[in-house]
């Protein structure tokens, strides 16, 4: 059964802003150091890249908003969006989130990005399916 949907879009000019200072808190901030690591990899651009994975945590919050009732807010940095060696993009979740989806009931998150030179997008659709052992 699906839990919960969401989605989101992001400009990209402000991720290409931030990539290119020479630190940024807002991108450490929100971000965990795999995620920033892997940024460069493969042919997409860092700022678009970056701009979907934003996307993805702003459409992964929406959709826990129609079934969890907690008023503990969820840190961006705990969830993570990496690629699958196939490159299809799948949602980690660490620390308190982590624990409070699982308790929810919730299981298979699904995250579709999509991203352009200007805007970048992401659909989250939450599940209550099992996720077997060889998906973790």
């Amino acid at each position: 059964m699906i839990l919960g949907v969401g989605t989101d879009l992001a400009m990209v000019d402000l991720f290409r802003k931030e990539w290119t200072k020479e630190s940024s808190s807002f991108l450490y901030d929100i971000f965990t150091d795999k995620e920033l690591e892997l940024v460069d990899a493969g042919n997409v651009p860092a700022p678009q890249r970056l701009a979907a994975r934003f996307a993805a945590k702003e459409a992964f919050i929406k959709g826990c908003g129609a079934f969890l009732n907690s008023t503990f807010p969820i840190k961006m940095k705990e969830i993570e969006i990496i690629n699958k060696s196939s490159g299809m993009p799948v949602i980690n979740l660490h620390g308190h989130t982590r624990k409070l989806l699982s308790t929810a009931g919730a299981g298979k998150i699904f995250v579709s990005l999509s991203h352009e030179n200007i805007y970048a997008s992401a659909v989250v659709i939450i599940t209550d399916q099992i996720i077997s052992p060889e998906e973790k």
